[in-house]
């Protein structure tokens, strides 16, 4: 429970800068966080520039973000699990694979994003 409430307060604290910076900025070189995702797991921020951050359990406990990748549109998450939707329409995955939820075709974890192929799709 700890350290759920950890992750809920770095990420109230986070929406509060991101939209402090944004009122009171004109800087038009400021990155803004277009939309968060979190779950009990890890919490995810997907900027105006299409790059995704996590940080949480499934970056390896990090308490600040880490980069995932660019060119993405959209961000969820699921248990322990993560999907980011790109401008060209693919979905990508990343975290915890025991149930093959990651779409992929596999049961591995994936610390990385991979693309989910349709054909592993029901």
């Amino acid at each position: 429970m700890k350290g759920a409430m950890q992750r809920i307060l770095v990420l109230v604290i986070l929406l509060n800068l991101v939209f402090s910076c944004e009122k009171k900025s004109n800087d038009p070189d400021l990155v803004a966080y277009v939309a968060v995702a979190a779950n009990g797991h890890c919490s995810l921020a997907l900027k105006n520039d299409g790059s995704v951050w996590e940080w949480g359990r499934d970056s390896h406990d990090a308490l600040l973000p880490d980069k995932v990748g660019e060119g993405y549109i959209d961000i969820t998450t699921g248990w322990g699990h993560s999907f980011a939707l790109k401008a060209d329409g693919t979905v990508w995955s990343w975290g915890w694979n025991s149930y093959c939820q990651l779409w992929d075709g596999t049961s591995a974890n994936k610390d990385l994003p991979v693309l989910i192929d349709k054909q592993n799709i029901p």
